[in-house]
């Protein structure tokens, strides 16, 4: 758990209780699976701006809890079908569920963990939390099927990448935010701007996400460098790269991609190209400036702790790990 939401610990401490008792099923698999992936380590950053964004508008109830557990499933659902799309062999550091138990099981119990987010939702009743979320499960399946057909794609735009991974990455987290404010029944103004919120520190998220790619702490990464380059998936620092080379270069770049098994030669490569046109330190200031963004998103809002906290975490989102 990050450690500027103490505040929320006791909380998130129930979401994650509730979430393990949700997993328990006569059917073992999803039970295992359910709880090898909760377990493995996540920051639980949806559910806490849940719980953060209800409490920030005045909502005092229990229903954030039951709604943070929904969006951890949606969000634990999208890591196991990833990891499958993927091939996957590790999630934070740990075995991935597809190499524990195979591609089948783990979309089974993805598709599982989706269907119990809907029912979560609808005991819930609430409609426009409903749309919020399920519009937003929509936009995460459109944004993977269009990384999956942009890969190995070195002529992607700028703006499509940034579309991906707003559809992916920002769409659910905005819908944590909105669904924070639509629990504590505020204005349309103040429910639009957490949305706001949301969606830029999502995508900073994703930036940042993908720049560790480069430079990260192997340990703390939890997976190789480079190993979106394995997967073929053009992120922004090497679009950055891409953008400032010869044809020649930028057609390698496409050959080397594309080889099977990217070798420590082509990532070396790569990795020098783009640490020559200073890739990982655009898209950074890219991540910085959507993060000014969000913080400016909360304007409307009077000082609390609660703000406090979701300001804290717009800056922590870009400075995290590099």
């Amino acid at each position: 758990m990050l450690s500027f939401f103490e505040p929320i610990k006791k909380e998130l401490a129930f979401v994650e209780k509730e979430t393990i008792k949700r997993l328990r099923n006569s059917v073992s698999l999803i039970s295992d699976i359910g709880i090898h992936i909760s377990k493995s380590g996540g920051k639980r950053l949806r559910p806490a701006l849940v719980l953060l964004s209800s409490k920030l508008c005045g909502y005092k109830g229990d229903r954030s809890i039951h709604l943070a557990c929904a969006v951890e499933f949606i969000h634990t659902a999208t890591l196991l079908h990833d990891d499958v799309v993927d091939e996957a062999d590790i999630r934070r550091g740990t075995p991935s569920a597809n190499s524990k138990w195979g591609s089948k099981a783990s979309i089974l119990v993805g598709d599982y963990l989706f269907s119990g987010s809907f029912s979560i939702m609808v005991s819930d009743k609430d409609l426009r939390i409903m749309e919020s979320l399920a519009k937003a499960s929509v936009k995460m399946a459109e944004g993977e099927i269009l990384q999956l057909s942009k890969h190995y794609d070195t002529t992607i735009s700028k703006e499509c990448y940034i579309d991906i991974i707003t559809k992916k990455t920002a769409e659910l987290i905005s819908s944590c935010c909105k669904t924070g404010a639509i629990l504590a029944n505020v204005d349309e103004e103040k429910t639009e701007a957490l949305a706001s919120y949301g969606k830029n520190i999502g995508i900073a998220f994703q930036l940042v996400d993908d720049t560790l790619d480069f430079i990260a702490n192997r340990e703390k990464l939890g997976k190789p460098l480079g190993n979106d380059l394995r997967e073929g998936k053009v992120t922004m620092p090497l679009l950055r790269a891409i953008e400032g080379e010869s044809k020649e270069n930028r057609d390698r770049i496409k050959q080397i991609l594309c080889l099977p098994g990217l070798d420590g030669e082509g990532l070396s490569f790569i990795f020098d190209l783009i640490r020559r046109h200073k890739g990982v330190e655009y898209s950074l200031d890219m991540a910085f400036n959507y993060s000014k963004n969000a913080k400016k998103d909360l304007d409307l809002f009077p000082p609390t702790r609660e703000k406090e906290l979701l300001l804290e975490l717009a800056d922590y989102i870009v400075k995290r790990d590099h």
